[in-house]
């Protein structure tokens, strides 16, 4: 998939696909539970996926081991990070939920730095931490609605898959993986997981999927076919240490999206604005500098 576009460029506009998935999934969820809105979701990503790896010719496996990754990174992302992030946005609401998945660029990062080599960079250090300062921001200002502090732990938990997932993707594509296969893949996966887990699981809760929900929904499910294409596209060619934050930088866009839609729904205080601000400085320093 040549698109002419940096490594950077391309993570900037998923994260934009993230912002937009988040707030169609918080309209879905009115009167549909959460697993079913995920696995929803998941599915139409899945199809979508599929149709743009046929579209692009990248059907052909590299290898066993790159096909292994991807799929393992399927099970923590979308799988186990939607739900968690799904459910994060039920109970402590989407103002906080989405910026907390930003902790993942730490782990990322890291993971760079100790298993690909990658350098850390004086410019990369700074448009790192000042994306997670903005999110902090963000994420602890005091807000009315309330909450259960334990229930942080939903969005946390699914920033760690995320950065897990994404660690896995990162040695698939450098095995030689194709980026829409291994995206396509990894949905796969996922849509296996959440399956079997809502078979065996009937603690989850009843099913509920109201038909007013199902084009939030759809479209939810062809915003994250698009970051994925995006993502994996951009994983590829550019670094987990400055690809990372870049992608994580989505709660910026949630903020102005929730803004502009979901007002009756969400409160965005003056803190918030000015995470958003500091994530925005970020993201510019690390598509302008990059590792």
């Amino acid at each position: 998939m040549k698109t002419g576009m940096t490594p950077e460029i391309l993570a900037l506009l998923t994260s934009l696909s993230f912002s937009a998935q988040t707030i169609l999934v918080r309209l879905g969820l009115r009167g549909t539970s959460t697993f079913a809105g995920v696995l929803f979701s998941v599915a139409v990503a899945c199809l979508g996926l599929w149709l743009v790896a046929a579209f692009f010719g990248q059907l052909e496996l590299a290898g066993l081991g790159a096909g292994l990754y991807f799929v393992l990174s399927g099970f923590l992302s979308p799988a186990l990070s939607w739900y968690l992030f799904f459910e994060g946005i039920i109970r402590v609401g989407m103002a906080r939920a989405a910026p907390l998945t930003a902790v993942a660029p730490f782990f990322a990062a890291l993971a760079g730095i100790i298993f690909f080599g990658e350098r850390l960079t004086l410019p990369t250090a700074i448009g790192a931490v000042t994306v997670v300062l903005g999110v902090a921001l963000i994420s602890f200002e005091r807000q009315v609605k309330a909450f259960k502090r334990s229930d942080l732990i939903y969005p946390l938990a699914s920033a760690i898959c995320f950065s897990g997932a994404m660690v896995l993707r990162k040695e698939a594509l450098l095995q030689g993986g194709a980026p829409m296969l291994g995206s396509a893949l990894a949905t796969t996966a996922a849509l296996a997981l959440l399956g079997i887990v809502r078979v065996l699981s009937p603690a989850l809760g009843p099913w509920r999927a109201a038909r007013r929900d199902l084009p939030y929904l759809t479209l939810a499910g062809l915003s994250i076919t698009i970051a994925y294409a995006l993502y994996f596209t951009a994983l590829r060619h550019g670094d987990l240490i400055t690809i990372s934050p870049i992608v994580n930088s989505n709660p910026l866009g949630t903020l102005i999206f929730g803004a502009l839609f979901m007002r009756r729904y969400e409160q965005f205080t003056p803190a918030a604005i000015l995470g958003g601000l500091c994530t925005m400085f970020g993201v510019l320093v690390l598509a302008l500098y990059p590792s």
